[in-house]
């Protein structure tokens, strides 16, 4: 399904961050913006494509295989023109994702980054290309959307993941800066367990880019209302408190007292 989100044409960049579907087209070049998924080259380097994952603002990501072992792994390959006009700074955000996920359980790893030519379809663009692990599981947001599989349990260990993935960055004195629900990947583990990873870390950075005058949010506020949609599910059988089983109760009893230490009087 073509979802609304926020995405920059690879071609003609610009400041304008209005949801749009992957089917529109750019104004100036007439492209859609999802071409760069609807034509994914068979190859990038050394990396054989396997298909298509999705697009953020910046990036386009696809699964690939390599070696030959055909080991996957995720190509997050960006136009290197966005980067010049939004002044990013490639390898230093590549840097900052190494030195973030080094020793982490809860921060995706990132493999290697490099620059080359990229042709989707007739459309041939110098792109920026960063090699991340390939993390098997649905994001928050979709696990959230599974009734079966949000059980009190799974939701407090998630519930606890999130609070080690803060923790993980506040080691190194960094803030991930984008950390919503689709920016989280659940994995299921081979002992059948569940663990939350975080992904997409070109927001990284040494201080809190959220703003009270702009829509963003800090990790700390992403942290909440994701614990807050936990507690929600917990609880969907309606206020009828008799009708909640005793332990969903405790959990979401346990998560809201971790909400209010955290929430520190923020308006989720």
């Amino acid at each position: 399904m073509d979802n609304p989100g926020k995405y920059c044409c690879f071609i003609c960049p610009e400041k304008d961050h209005k949801e749009k579907l992957l089917t529109a087209l750019c104004p100036t070049c007439k492209n859609a913006y999802g071409f760069p998924l609807d034509f994914p080259p068979e190859a990038i380097g050394r990396y054989r494509i396997v298909k298509s994952l999705g697009r953020g603002f910046y990036a386009a990501t696809f699964l690939c295989e390599y070696g030959n072992l055909d080991t996957q792994c995720v190509l997050k390959v960006s136009s290197k023109k966005v980067y010049q006009f939004f002044g990013r700074n490639f390898e230093d955000e590549c840097r900052k994702h190494k030195e973030a996920a080094q020793d982490a359980e809860h921060i995706v790893p990132i493999v290697e980054s490099f620059e080359e030519e990229v042709a989707f379809g007739s459309i041939s663009l110098t792109c920026y290309i960063a090699v991340i692990d390939y993390i098997d599981g649905p994001t928050l947001d979709k696990f959230l959307e599974i009734p079966e599989s949000a059980s009190a349990r799974s939701l407090a260990q998630i519930a606890i993941d999130l609070v080690s993935i803060l923790g993980e960055f506040a080691i190194i004195h960094k803030f991930h800066n984008d950390l919503h629900s689709k920016n989280i990947i659940i994995q299921t583990l081979r002992d059948g367990t569940r663990r939350a990873v975080a992904i997409d870390l070109g927001s990284v950075g040494d201080y809190s880019r959220s703003d009270s005058c702009k829509p963003r949010f800090g990790d700390q506020h992403w942290l909440c209302r994701h614990l807050q949609r936990m507690i929600n599910k917990l609880r969907e059988t309606g206020n009828d408190i008799d009708r909640v089983d005793d332990l969903d109760n405790r959990i979401a009893e346990a998560l809201e007292r971790t909400l209010f230490f955290y929430c520190q009087g923020q308006v989720l």
